[in-house]
């Protein structure tokens, strides 16, 4: 089958895709009338190199929903922030769907099923410790980038197909905080989806030195779309990168929330009218 994704994905040799894929549908519940179906993904690589961390790395859970409708379907992805597992996001299950959207949730790295911390939602330099603790003694950002690249490509091409008709082209993005930059990387660098909506975070990524996303921020236009909502109150997340990397863009945008601090009892509400605006027309 000729690939639904064009994109141009460079993954260093040490994560490759071994022939080994295996998805585990573990159960499905009821979602405000539709059905969230729970999966497991087994997907050995080697991240780390240390055994142990590597299963819970390389291995990890998806959640996914179809709404009930005929022909393809437009589908988001959405990651979570770091060390945050994907359930934080469910809020945004309900409003996609009614949409007629289809939504899938994956666990970023550190993150959910993907912990290596025991579970616990901590901050990077608790995950730093751990690293360094079980004997990884350098912490390369780019490889959990081009990790997740691979399961996008992977849920896209080998998992979604199984439980109903995507359009291939109507392929979003969302991500909070950490899985902004994620969702950044994927987009920008491997041309991976037709749009983007990042919420609390940006994809001016430093860490990543000549791959940073703000050196092919230029190539992002129409169809495309890259569009970013930051609290107004937030103490995390730079403004000034964030309009950087935006203002480099042909076809991207960015807003400011009132009253959104990282998270909280507003970011909700403010998140899901953000998605709603930004996917309309693909209803």
């Amino acid at each position: 089958m000729e690939s639904i994704l064009k994109n141009r994905m460079t993954a260093i040799p040490s994560i490759k895709s071994p022939a080994r894929f295996q998805v585990q549908e573990l159960d499905s519940r009821e979602w405000w009338g539709y059905t969230l179906r729970h999966l497991r993904i087994l997907h050995p690589r080697a991240v780390t190199h240390n055994p142990a961390l590597d299963q819970s790395l390389a291995n990890y859970d998806v959640y996914l929903a179809y709404p009930p409708r005929a022909g393809n379907i437009p589908v988001v992805l959405s990651l979570q922030g770091i060390g945050a597992p994907i359930q934080y996001s469910f809020f945004q299950i309900k409003p996609v769907l009614d949409m007629g959207i289809a939504w899938v949730g994956l666990d970023a790295p550190f993150g959910g099923s993907r912990s290596i911390t025991g579970g616990k939602p901590v901050a990077l330099a608790h995950i730093q410790q751990r690293l360094k603790l079980a004997g990884v003694r350098s912490f390369d950002y780019g490889i959990y980038f081009d990790l997740v690249v691979q399961d996008l490509h992977n849920l896209i091409e080998r998992v979604l197909p199984r439980y109903g008709q995507i359009d291939p082209t109507q392929i979003g993005l969302i991500g909070i905080s950490f899985g902004v930059m994620l969702a950044s990387y994927a987009f920008i660098n491997q041309l991976l989806g037709h749009r983007l909506v990042g919420l609390i975070g940006h994809g001016n990524i430093f860490h990543l030195g000549a791959r940073n996303p703000l050196y092919r921020a230029h190539e992002v236009q129409f169809p495309r779309r890259y569009h970013l909502m930051l609290g107004e109150d937030d103490p995390f997340i730079s403004k000034e990168l964030a309009q950087q990397l935006v203002d480099r863009m042909p076809a991207g945008s960015l807003e400011i929330a009132p009253g959104v601090t990282h998270g909280g009892g507003r970011f909700d509400d403010a998140s899901i009218q953000v998605i709603q605006h930004q996917f309309e027309d693909w209803v």
